[in-house]
């Protein structure tokens, strides 16, 4: 390797992902020969394909995964392992984006990286967290409960115990807020049972906002059980 190659080679690591435009930029050299050299040093393993004109010299799928869409945050069972919220070791990394995807999944340094499009309105409750020396997006607790109910991706079984075993480290109060903010009904009802039956407060948030139909409580079970006229749910978890 020739010094200007290492210099080179230096110089992308201080990128999280870099692409043709990048490398053209670096070199100031023309877009076909940036692709000849990419070519190169993607035959010789120092740089790793992402995806069409997306690179990297990392090996952390972590650093790469809120940096394939944008804007975008990691969220559901990666966060919840992340935040200690549970033991369970997850096998993906879950991305929720606006940006509208053709591919919703792909895999990286063997880890599964999946993609979900989530309203505008729900494009909050993340902050940035070091990994390495890059910012990583990644969803507050209060966020990725909220996020496993609107996206129905965990039951709310397991969200209760999750909440009922770090009652003191979750804030009951800012869940409320957040599922008052994502202004949907049936999240608002859902977290307003779950917090009154553990007795936490924030329920004052949610109350006023309730109305409609009976939901299911829990949304992957069967519709059964009895009703709650406080929350309007059909008492499904038992």
């Amino acid at each position: 390797m020739n010094i200007n190659t290492y210099m080179l080679i230096e110089r992308l690591k201080t990128y999280p992902v870099f692409t043709l435009d990048d490398l053209c930029a670096l070199t100031k050299k023309d877009p076909s020969y940036c692709k000849v050299m990419i070519g190169r040093l993607v035959k010789r393993g120092i740089v790793k394909r992402i995806q069409r004109n997306r690179f990297t010299l990392h090996d952390d799928p972590l650093i790469i995964a809120t940096r394939i869409a944008w804007p975008s945050y990691i969220s559901l069972w990666y966060a919840l392992h992340h935040h200690g919220l549970t033991d369970q070791i997850p096998n993906e990394i879950s991305v929720l984006t606006t940006a509208t995807r053709h591919s919703k999944n792909m895999e990286f340094m063997n880890m599964r990286i999946s993609f979900s499009t989530i309203p505008v309105r729900y494009l909050f409750g993340y902050t940035k967290e070091k990994v390495s020396v890059f910012d990583v997006f990644m969803a507050d607790p209060e966020k990725c409960l909220l996020d496993s109910i609107l996206l129905k991706r965990i039951s709310l079984e397991e969200i209760f115990f999750m909440i009922k075993e770090d009652k003191n480290t979750i804030s009951s109060t800012k869940l409320s807020e957040y599922a008052k903010r994502s202004g949907n009904l049936p999240a608002m009802k859902r977290i307003g049972w779950l917090l009154d039956t553990l007795e936490l407060p924030g329920t004052d948030v949610l109350l006023g906002s309730v109305k409609g139909a009976f939901i299911p409580l829990d949304y992957s079970r069967p519709e059964k059980g009895e009703g709650n006229s406080r929350w309007k749910v059909k008492e499904n978890l038992v």
